[in-house]
C-alpha cells in the first residue's frame, strides 16, 4: 500500500479507527516516509505522558521498495521488519537508563510497512547544537557515549549456541546494511581524486577499501546501530531548562541500518560528525565529552575508529554542499579525512596518539 502522502496516510488511520487531531509529513527522511500524529486516543495520551513527552505526539514511518529522498533508489521494505525486531529485542538486552533510550515501539503493521514509535522530541542534537550551552552539550555527549558503550558491551557476539539461535538471529538478514555502509569506502579514492590528489588519492581510497571496507562484511563483535551520528539523537528540551539544569531526555532512532559489527564504526561515525559540529558550528567539545566517556580500545581498534573517521570526512562533507562552511570548508574536511587515512595505515605525519590534535588518545589503552 501506497502511504506516502498526508492524504493517504489520514485514509489508512481512518481504515484502523485511529482518531487524530493533526497530522503532518516531517521533512529529512532520507528512507522512509515519516509523519507526526496528534492522536485524540486518551490511552496515547497517557502513553506519551508516560515517556515524559509534554505534547501527545507519535511518529509513524513508512517504508516504500524505495527510499523517499530518491524513488530511482531501490531500497527492500525489510528494512522495516529489521527496525520492528531490533527496537523489540534490544528493549529486552539492554540495561535500563533514565536519560537515554531507543525509541519505544507502540504498534507495527507488517503488511503495510508503517511502524509507529513514541515521539522523542521535535529536536535533534545536530540541529540544537548552536543553541544549548556548551556544557549541556557536553554533559550530553557523555551520556550518548555512555549509552553506545553500552549497546555495544550487552550485544557482545554470544559463545554459546542457545544465545546464537535467539537474539543474534535477529541481525540474520544485516547483508543489505553492511553493504550500504560500506558507501564511504567506495567514495573514498574519487572524492580524493576530485579534490586534488588525483592519481595517489584514487589508489589510496582503493587500499582502505579493500581493508577496511572490506571487513564491514565479516565483522561480527557486536551489534552496531549502524547510522550513529547526532540527528539520530532527539532531545525532549523543557521550554524553560536552565543552562545547569539536568540535560534533556535523549531517544535514539533509526535502528533500520543496525548490524552485527566492529563498535568501532559507531563511534568514529559519531566522532567525526561531532568534530564537525565543533569546527563549524561553535566548538563546544562534544567530542571530547564524548570519546572521553566512551572508554578503551584496543590500538588495532582505534586504528579503526581513525580510518572510519576519515573515510567518513572525506565522503560526506564533499556530498553535502554547503553544509560545512564554504568551499574552503569542504577542502578542510577532505585534507583532513586523507590525513586520518594515512595515520590509520601507520603512513602519516603524526602517529595515532597525536591524530586529531591527540583528542583520539583517550581512546587508547
Amino acid at each position: 500500500m501506497d502511504l506516502t502522502t498526508v492524504p493517504k496516510i489520514s485514509a489508512y488511520l481512518t481504515s484502523r479507527n485511529i482518531a487524530f487531531e493533526d497530522l503532518r509529513l516531517l521533512s529529512g527522511g532520507s528512507c522512509n516516509f515519516v509523519f507526526r500524529l496528534t492522536p485524540t486516543d486518551p490511552q496515547a495520551s497517557r502513553d506519551a505522558s508516560h515517556s515524559g513527552i509534554t505534547k501527545t505526539t507519535l511518529i509513524l514511518k513508512h517504508a516504500q521498495p524505495y527510499t523517499a529522498q530518491n524513488p530511482n533508489h531501490a531500497f527492500p521494505t525489510s528494512r522495516m521488519d529489521l527496525e520492528h525486531v531490533v527496537l523489540t529485542t534490544l528493549t529486552q538486552l539492554l540495561p535500563s537508563n533514565q536519560r537515554v533510550a531507543p525509541v519505544r515501539v507502540k504498534d507495527y503493521d507488517a503488511e503495510n510497512h508503517v511502524l509507529t514509535i513514541h515521539d522523542g522530541g521535535t529536536d535533534t542534537l545536530k540541529a540544537a547544537y548552536v543553541t544549548l550551552d556548551t556544557e549541556t552539550i557536553q554533559r550530553t555527549g557523555g551520556e550518548v557515549a555512555t549509552w553506545l558503550s553500552q549497546l555495544h558491551t550487552s550485544t557482545v557476539k554470544p559463545t554459546d549456541s542457545i544465545a546464537s539461535s535467539s537474539w543474534w538471529r535477529t541481525w540474520d538478514n544485516d547483508h543489505l546494511s553492511k553493504s550500504i555502509y560500506r558507501f564511504s569506502y567506495n567514495a573514498i579514492g574519487p572524492t580524493l581524486s576530485q579534490h586534488g590528489y588525483g592519481e595517489e588519492g584514487r589508489r589510496l581510497g582503493e587500499r582502505i577499501n579493500e581493508i577496511y571496507g572490506a571487513a564491514l562484511r565479516t565483522d561480527d563483535e557486536a551489534i552496531c546501530h549502524g547510522d550513529f551520528w547526532p540527528g539520530n539523537v532527539l532531545l525532549n528540551l523543557h521550554p524553560h531548562m536552565s543552562a545547569t539544569a539536568t540535560i534533556p531526555h535523549l531517544t535514539i532512532v533509526d535502528f533500520e541500518m543496525s548490524r552485527r559489527g566492529n563498535p568501532a564504526t559507531d563511534v568514529a561515525q559519531f566522532a567525526a560528525e561531532a568534530w564537525l559540529l565543533d569546527t563549524f558550528r561553535g566548538s563546544k567539545g562534544l567530542l571530547p565529552a564524548f570519546l572521553e566517556r566512551y572508554g578503551e580500545f584496543n590500538r588495532v581498534e582505534v586504528e579503526r575508529v581513525v580510518v572510519h573517521m576519515g573515510a567518513h570526512l572525506v565522503c560526506w562533507p564533499a556530498r553535502l554542499g554547503g553544509a560545512w562552511g564554504d568551499g574552503e570548508g569542504v577542502k578542510e574536511c577532505v585534507r583532513l579525512g586523507r590525513e586520518l587515512l594515512l595515520s590509520g595505515l601507520g603512513e602519516g605525519e603524526v602517529g595515532l596518539e597525536n591524530a586529531l590534535g591527540g583528542v583520539l588518545r583517550v581512546l587508547l589503552p
